[in-house]
């Protein structure tokens, strides 16, 4: 859970804020990131209120209007990234390496220690481990080799 900000500092940004700086004004004096020092500038309650507000400040390239809610623009996220090449190849390694091993999803799930969601997320091909490449190489029994010849990653870091 965030630490809240004592009572000094949220007044040492009120006056900084009544003094019209920029975002990055604030952030620079009061030692705060520019995203809190943007949220108290413009009066959001919450950086759950602000990062809405930039999800419906975008605009969907698809139709050239204004998202209308933030579960639309990651709805959007989620599409773009399924169509992402490399993401459909991890995606399709991991089923196929699956099915090699007699291994289901839930197995999977265990095994990587991820929830259903975020699973289900690798095996569509909406997130991609990037982070945890070489804890699925381990799960999925899968060489360096391998995973460089069948992906072609030349960006990741290869365990």
């Amino acid at each position: 859970m965030p630490k809240r900000m004592s009572e000094e500092k949220l007044d040492l940004i009120k006056n900084l804020v009544a003094e019209n700086l920029t975002a990055a004004e604030i952030s620079r004096r009061a030692n705060i990131s520019r995203a809190t020092a943007y949220s108290h500038k413009h009066h959001f309650d919450s950086r759950t209120e602000y990062d809405h507000y930039l999800d419906i400040a975008r605009i969907n390239p698809e139709t050239g209007r204004f998202f209308g809610s933030s579960s639309e623009y990651r709805k959007y996220l989620y599409k773009k990234a399924q169509q992402n090449l490399m993401n459909q190849r991890f995606s399709a390694l991991i089923k196929e390496r699956l099915e090699e091993m007699g291994k289901d999803a839930l197995w999977f799930f265990r095994k990587f220690r991820v929830n259903e969601s975020t699973g289900y997320g690798y095996l569509s091909g909406r997130i991609t481990p990037r982070k945890r490449l070489p804890r699925l190489m381990r799960i999925l029994e899968l060489s360096k080799n391998d995973v460089e010849e069948i992906l072609k990653l030349k960006d990741f870091p290869v365990g």
